[in-house]
């Protein structure tokens, strides 16, 4: 798989594409500073999009793959752009919604711990996740 890095000024047009062919039921409420494109066989297949948190820490706000890459290729795939954001960042920080139990098992599976939970104002609950370098 082929991972890139891009600003969201270099796809703003093709972004909100992107994003509700993988969140069908969800409006994005906010725009991210960037996002992780990944391609297999120069097919889009996925994305992450975050922001800095701090000079050494990124923030990812959503992620997904499209449906023909769920399941057992999500999780290679995702340790695959996990490992290329280790690269540039020594932290990545993401937020996952505690009833989204294929992505917390994704999250455990790739390293991240269990840092704190945060209950949104609509009362949704969300459980924090952490991740260094050294996690493996």
């Amino acid at each position: 798989m082929i991972i890139k890095k891009v600003s969201i000024q270099q796809i703003a047009l093709d972004y909100l594409d992107l994003y509700t062919e993988i969140f069908e039921e969800i409006d994005p409420a906010q725009i991210p500073a960037f996002v992780y494109l990944g391609f297999e066989n120069d097919k889009y297949v996925g994305f992450l999009s975050g922001y800095n948190h701090n000079l050494t820490t990124i923030y990812l706000q959503y992620a997904g793959f499209i449906k023909n890459f769920r399941g057992y290729k999500a999780p290679k795939l995702f340790k695959k752009v996990i490992d290329f954001i280790h690269q540039e960042y020594d932290f990545i920080m993401i937020v996952i919604k505690n009833d989204n139990i294929p992505a917390i098992k994704m999250a455990l599976w790739g390293g991240f711990k269990i840092v704190g939970i945060r209950m949104a104002t609509n009362k949704d609950l969300y459980v924090e996740f952490l991740r260094g370098k050294d996690n493996g």
